[in-house]
């Protein structure tokens, strides 16, 4: 899932669709607010930080109806996930749980 995340960004990076909305923080980090901008790709709506060479950042959303190819949404259990799954997760603090 990892390289799927990696392959998103540098695709939403890439392909803008979003309008700079000035003034629109987002807490990227402990601590660090970024300014966002929202794109939306499939008719899903993403939270959008870049750096200074556009490289993105950060990327989120909190639609339900975006679905990993595995079947995961925005709201699934983490008790809904495979018990394999479960064992293999990387802790981030501050940041959460990563495949």
């Amino acid at each position: 899932m990892k390289i799927l995340l990696v392959l998103l960004t540098s695709f939403f990076a890439t392909t803008l669709m979003g309008q700079n909305q000035p003034g629109k923080l987002i807490l990227i980090t402990s601590g660090q607010l970024s300014e966002y901008k929202t794109v939306k790709i499939n008719d899903i709506n993403f939270d959008l930080v870049q750096n200074s060479n556009h490289d993105t950042i950060y990327l989120q959303t909190i639609e339900p109806k975006f679905i990993t190819k595995e079947g995961y949404h925005v709201g699934t259990l983490f008790t809904e996930l495979p018990i394999t799954i479960q064992q293999n997760l990387i802790r981030y603090p501050g940041r959460g749980l990563f495949l």
